[in-house]
């Protein structure tokens, strides 16, 4: 029996195990928390999405990223931010050795990169950016996408990655829904080459909080079951 359902995904004790340090986060556990924040928080009235690590990785090893654009989200391609978390695995496969975080934005026709091992994927995301540019564009997509490596702060230990992406879709999230709410979201953001201040991580993202994504995600998956 799950432990937990919710939505669409399902939770098996085996992935709530993994809460508890020093165990990586799973593709099932960053699948849950997105289908929350969607459900629960960020509606697509927002102009915000959130896409499972499952498709993300679909996605980035498909031979034609076009043929699965009926088999995304609807309304996906009038998002103005699209969240993809994906990890280092080179085959349409789950699992990989390290989490890191995509952003798309489509008003800078860009792709922010987030990663708490430094450069550790980054020539993983940026193989894997032209796939999700065809799938995710809402045109033909010749104009080639642009890349930005957004300083991120460094876990202190091999295990916290995924909490990381978890922490900086929280961040990026609030403040992309603030702006939303005042209508900064609905003009396109200034944009100069190499400027990446409008996505850079200003707030503290203090490693024990960072880790804290554990408790306060084990206390979510309680609060659901009751």
């Amino acid at each position: 029996m799950p432990y937990l359902l919710y939505g669409d995904v399902q939770l098996e004790q085996e992935d709530v195990d993994l809460l508890t340090p020093p165990l990586w986060l799973n593709d099932s556990l960053i699948e849950f928390y997105y289908e929350y924040l969607e459900r629960e928080t960020y509606p697509p009235s927002t102009g915000i999405a959130f896409l499972r690590p499952a498709l993300v990785q679909l996605i980035a090893h498909q031979q034609d990223p076009s043929s699965l654009k009926s088999a995304l989200p609807p309304n996906l391609s009038v998002q103005r931010a699209i969240f993809c978390p994906m990890t280092d695995v080179t085959s349409n496969t789950v699992g990989g050795s390290h989490w890191n975080l995509l952003v798309f934005y489509r008003d800078t026709n860009t792709f922010y990169y987030y990663d708490s091992s430094g450069g550790y994927n980054l020539g993983s995301a940026q193989e894997k950016i032209r796939n999700l540019y065809v799938a995710l564009s809402d045109e033909n997509a010749n104009v080639e996408p642009k890349f930005a490596q957004v300083a991120t702060p460094s876990q202190i230990n091999g295990y916290d990655c995924g909490c990381y992406v978890l922490a900086i879709t929280d961040l990026l999230a609030r403040r992309l829904s603030a702006r939303s709410a005042s209508n900064i979201l609905a003009t396109k953001l200034p944009e100069k080459p190499g400027d990446v201040s409008q996505w850079s991580l200003s707030e503290v993202l203090a490693p024990d909080k960072v880790h804290g994504q554990r408790h306060r995600l084990r206390e979510l998956i309680e609060r659901l079951r009751k």
